[in-house]
């Protein structure tokens, strides 16, 4: 299936501008590595062994640093589902496109319930999806497809949150989800009241990324307190379609795809404190994924899944941690002359098979 996603030609020409210029000014200045830690939950099978990356080329990084996990083909197979939302969100402009779903496998099952395509800057653009055999909800957020969206997500001053010690965080997404965030959520809160006990899934490509994340600080604790508290005494929902919280978390997830780097370090810390498990999947050749750099006080929220382009392995890092002086897969920058747009774009396809190792892996 081909993938109608219309990335804006001026957000690849100035990434690719601003990255460079960044790598330049990052050989000149040490960056300011951030804490290690990690919100993934129970996803990474903690029997498989750490490994040391083999393209580590710099020593200014700690060993700790250089360690991952080989994600193995169960986790694989739960990420690539999740492609065919994040992507099925630039074919989705409103309610009629109710039968895009049903041409992925894994969304096959899922109804629209909500579209809403917010074109004034700050831009941004949502789908809320419903599949009732697995019990989910799913909010999906696009990514930068046109001029507004472009312009939203080139925002990327840090911006402090409207609550108090969250900290700072990418300006145009967090100024996207602030003024078009209360809608979403109301819509969000009567589903969650139609059918209680669903397990809530925050998916987003690109800068739909950078929305799943902010959406999903701001309101995460807040929708599911009002959720449980509608839930009460409810005997008509059945147990065996209640969501599991066998993993000791919260029933709410973020899967994300080629997401920048969302805020500062505060921010980092804030969001891993929320222990909602969050999947963030990069590849090392995407240039967009790499920023905004240290430099401008950007740090990941959470360890990256990186599938590395050298080896064709999907691999989970172990720490937040960044330095643009090191040549490391996980924490420093890819060779200049391997970043290509096409890797935020084209390389995810439509059903998630860039992920894990190839029969030809080098």
């Amino acid at each position: 299936m081909q993938v109608n996603q219309r990335l804006h030609p001026l957000w690849h020409l100035k990434i690719m501008q601003i990255f460079v210029l960044g790598t330049l000014v990052a050989r000149l200045v040490l960056a300011f590595p951030t804490p290690l830690g990690s919100a993934i939950g129970d996803f990474v099978d903690k029997g498989i062994a750490k490994s040391h990356l083999a393209d580590v080329v710099g020593t200014d990084v700690p060993d700790s640093a250089k360690t991952y996990t080989v994600v193995n083909s169960k986790q694989i197979e739960f990420l690539k589902g999740w492609v065919d939302y994040a992507f099925a969100s630039y074919r989705i402009n409103s309610m009629a496109d109710d039968k895009v779903l049903a041409k992925s496998a894994f969304a096959k099952n899922a109804t629209l319930e909500y579209v809403a395509t917010l074109d004034t800057f700050p831009a941004l653009t949502v789908f809320i999806a419903v599949d009732r055999p697995a019990s989910m909800i799913v909010v999906t957020f696009r990514g930068s497809d046109d001029e507004t969206l472009y312009n939203t997500a080139s925002r990327v001053n840090l911006v402090s949150l409207i609550a108090p010690g969250i900290g700072r965080v990418f300006g145009g997404a967090m100024q996207g989800v602030t003024k078009q965030g209360p809608t979403i959520v109301a819509k969000h809160r009567e589903l969650l009241q139609k059918y209680p006990g669903f397990r809530t899934y925050v998916v987003g490509h690109s800068l739909g990324g950078l929305h799943a994340v902010f959406y999903s600080a701001l309101n995460a604790k807040a929708i599911l307190a009002s959720a449980k508290t509608s839930d009460a005494g409810d005997a008509t929902t059945k147990p065996e379609n209640k969501a599991t919280t066998a993993d000791n978390h919260i029933p709410w997830q973020v899967i994300t795809f080629a997401c920048p780097m969302e805020g500062d370090k505060d921010f980092s810390e804030y969001y891993r404190g929320l222990n909602i498990p969050t999947f963030s999947v990069m590849n090392s050749f995407d240039p967009i994924s790499y920023l905004p750099t240290e430099m401008l006080k950007y740090t990941r929220a959470v360890p990256r899944i990186v599938v590395d382009n050298h080896t064709n392995q999907t691999v989970q890092c172990h720490s937040t941690l960044t330095n643009l002086l090191a040549r490391d897969l996980c924490t420093g920058r890819p060779e200049l002359s391997s970043l290509s747009k096409e890797y935020h774009s084209a390389f995810w396809g439509n059903d998630g098979s860039h992920l894990g190792a190839k029969p030809n892996a080098i």
